[in-house]
C-alpha cells in the first residue's frame, strides 16, 4: 500500500471546502469584534483531531513528522485540523510545547492548504487566555477549548463566564466550547449552556465540538437559537446517526488514518443511498472496534491503539505520554495482523486511496 496518495479522492461530496469563511464587513459589536466574520465561519466535512508526535525514549515533541501528518491528510481529503485536543494529548504538555505544537502546525498546514483550530482549554483560565491570545497572534482560524476539569464549573451560567473570559482574549477569531463530558466530568445539557451564552453574550462565540452520544441534545443545539450556532459532532462511530440529525462538520481521531469510509459515508447519504452508507459507516466501526483493545488484546489498559495503527500506516507519531502506556512491539504485530485481516492496508481498498 503506499503510504501517501497522489491524488485526492473527494467522491463527489456537496459539502463546501472544510472550512468555509465568508470575509464581509458589516456588524461590528460594542466590544469591536466583527460579528458577521464570526457567524460566516463553518467547518464542513472531515476535521482531524491530530495525534501529537512525541520521539521515543525522551518523549519530546517531534515537530518535524507534522509535515508527514498534513501530507497523508491532505492527500486522503482532510482539511482542516483541531489541534492539541485529547487526541494531541493536551493537558499531558506544558505552555511552551503547546505553543510549539500550533505554531508548526499553522505553519506546515498553510501549504497543504489545511487550516487550523488552535485547542486552548486549561485549567487556569489565564493559561487559556495566554494560549487562546497566542492563537489569535500566529494565525489560527479559530480556536476551541474544554473547560476546567478539577474546579469544574457549576452550573452552565458559570461555564459561559469561563468561556466569555477566554474569548475575550482573541476577539477576532471565532470560540468554540468542547464539550466531552466523558473526560472532563462536566455534565450539562448543551442547549442549557447555549442558552446562558445567549444570555450573557460573547460577540465572537461560534458552536460547540460536541463529542458526546445524545444525538437529541445535539439536535436541539442544531435547530434551535435560529440555527446561528455551528455545531461539530465529535463521535466518529455514530457519522452517520449525525448527519440524520443535520451534522455537516466531524471533528474525529479516527480521520489520522482512515477517511474513506466517512467520506464514502457521507456521499452515500447524499445521493439518499442509506444502504450504501451503512456499509462505509461498518466498515469504519471494524477499526472503531479495535481501539477499546478488547480482551487487552494489545497489553493492558491505557495503551494507545490509535497511534499505533497511524504508525503502521507510515506515519511515525512516537509513543503516547504517560500516563498513557506504550504498545509493546509484539502487540503491534497483533495489531498490525488483526488490521490486515479486515483489509486495511490493501491498496484501493475499504481503506485506502
Amino acid at each position: 500500500m503506499a503510504i501517501f496518495s497522489t491524488t485526492v479522492l473527494l467522491l463527489g461530496i456537496s459539502f463546501s471546502p472544510a472550512l468555509s469563511v465568508e470575509h464581509a464587513s458589516v456588524e461590528v459589536s460594542s466590544s469591536g469584534v466583527a460579528t458577521d466574520n464570526i457567524k460566516s465561519f463553518s467547518v464542513q466535512g472531515l476535521c482531524v483531531a491530530p495525534f501529537t508526535p512525541f520521539k521515543p525514549g525522551s518523549f519530546d515533541l517531534n515537530l518535524p513528522v507534522v509535515d508527514l501528518q498534513l501530507e497523508w491528510l491532505s492527500n486522503n481529503g482532510v482539511t482542516s485540523a483541531f489541534v492539541g485536543g485529547t487526541t494531541g494529548e493536551s493537558l499531558s504538555m506544558t505552555l511552551s510545547e503547546r505553543k510549539q505544537l500550533l505554531e508548526k502546525w499553522v505553519t506546515a498546514a498553510a501549504k497543504h492548504r489545511v487550516t487550523v483550530i488552535a485547542h486552548v482549554g486549561a485549567e487556569a483560565t489565564r493559561e487559556a487566555q495566554e494560549l487562546a491570545r497566542h492563537a489569535q497572534d500566529i494565525g489560527a482560524a479559530a480556536i476551541g477549548m474544554m473547560p476546567p476539569t478539577f474546579f469544574k464549573p457549576a452550573t452552565p451560567d458559570l461555564l459561559a463566564n469561563f468561556i466569555a473570559e477566554v474569548a475575550q482574549a482573541c476577539p477576532s477569531l471565532p470560540v468554540y466550547y468542547y464539550h466531552i463530558d466523558c473526560m472532563t466530568g462536566v455534565h450539562f445539557k448543551m442547549e442549557a449552556l447555549l442558552t446562558a451564552i445567549e444570555a450573557r453574550g460573547i460577540p465572537n462565540f461560534r458552536g460547540i465540538k460536541f463529542t458526546n452520544y445524545e444525538v437529541h441534545d445535539f439536535m436541539k443545539c442544531l435547530r434551535g437559537f435560529d440555527g446561528q450556532y455551528d455545531m461539530l459532532f465529535g463521535r466518529d462511530e455514530m457519522l452517520l446517526s449525525s448527519m440524520a440529525v443535520g451534522a455537516k462538520g466531524f471533528v474525529g481521531s479516527t480521520y489520522n488514518y482512515m477517511s474513506k469510509p466517512y467520506l464514502q459515508a457521507i456521499d452515500a447519504l447524499e445521493r439518499g443511498d442509506l444502504e450504501a452508507a451503512q456499509k462505509h459507516q461498518y466498515t469504519a466501526l471494524k477499526v472503531i472496534s479495535l481501539l477499546a483493545n478488547p480482551g487487552s488484546r494489545y497489553g493492558p489498559a491505557g495503551v494507545d491503539v490509535g497511534k499505533a495503527i497511524l504508525e503502521l500506516r507510515g506515519v511515525p507519531v512516537g509513543p503516547p505520554r504517560s500516563p498513557k502506556r506504550v504498545m509493546a512491539e509484539k502487540a503491534k504485530k497483533l495489531l498490525l495482523a488483526d488490521l490486515t485481516d479486515i483489509g486495511f492496508f490493501e491498496e484501493g481498498g475499504d481503506y485506502d486511496y
